[in-house]
């Protein structure tokens, strides 16, 4: 795999009292516990430019050692805000950092809709938008909210998709996360990514190694014809 990276595709347990998408909080800090980064995608959310590190995306973002998470921004409309008006992140794209303070928000995320701490939480466990609505309106705003606790990264650059780019105005330049109107068109993205990155990969190969890869027969009489012979 490319850039020496693990790579876990999660079948996740389902809860019993919330809805799906909130697996992806525990399934988080499980992996938490192995290494130092994880960095967590939706199904539907894919690197453009998979050449590119994520460590050249997390200094391009400023994400420093005491950043404990970083999120995509969600498109700047009333439906992803909360009642005092703040933006939800969107929890399709994460990018989370092995610290004490980093366990303490997740396992405070993965507890608010039990209302053990955060009062009229409950109702996120089926309403949408979910995951996304208790990390802003109650995680973040009322307890985590030291500047390096929950950043943010601009939905130009990681949400969203062309597709989605003229109603919600995220274009997703490094991640697209293909929502909306984006919903059909993963399998093109991946499509596109194997013939910009794998097929020059295999050009270059192919050029590095060229006498191992080439017969040179051009010159090799045909039975019954040899006068004939083929040229390039």
């Amino acid at each position: 795999m490319i850039h020496g990276y693990d790579y876990k595709f999660i079948k996740a347990p389902v809860y019993s009292d919330r809805h799906v998408t909130w697996s992806k909080v525990p399934m988080i800090t499980k992996a938490l516990k192995s290494y130092e980064i994880v960095v967590f995608l939706d199904q539907d959310a894919m690197f453009h430019y998979p050449a590119l590190p994520i460590e050249w995306l997390m200094n391009y973002w400023n994400h420093t050692l005491e950043t404990r998470l970083m999120l995509a921004e969600d498109a700047d409309r009333d439906k992803n805000k909360d009642d005092s008006g703040t933006l939800y992140h969107n929890t399709g794209f994460i990018i989370a950092r092995n610290s004490p303070r980093t366990f303490e928000i997740m396992d405070a995320w993965e507890e608010c809709p039990r209302e053990t701490k955060y009062f009229g939480c409950s109702r996120l466990a089926y309403q949408w938008p979910h995951e996304q609505a208790a990390l802003g309106a109650f995680v973040s705003k009322l307890d985590f909210n030291e500047a390096e606790d929950i950043r943010g990264i601009p939905c130009s650059e990681a949400n969203g998709s062309p597709m989605t780019y003229a109603t919600e105005g995220c274009n997703g330049t490094f991640v697209r996360h293909f929502w909306m109107d984006g919903k059909s068109h993963p399998p093109a993205e991946l499509a596109d990514n194997i013939l910009r990155y794998a097929v020059p990969m295999l050009h270059r190969a192919y050029l590095s190694d060229v006498e191992h890869f080439l017969e040179d027969f051009s010159n090799f009489s045909l039975p019954g014809n040899s006068s004939f012979t083929i040229s390039s």
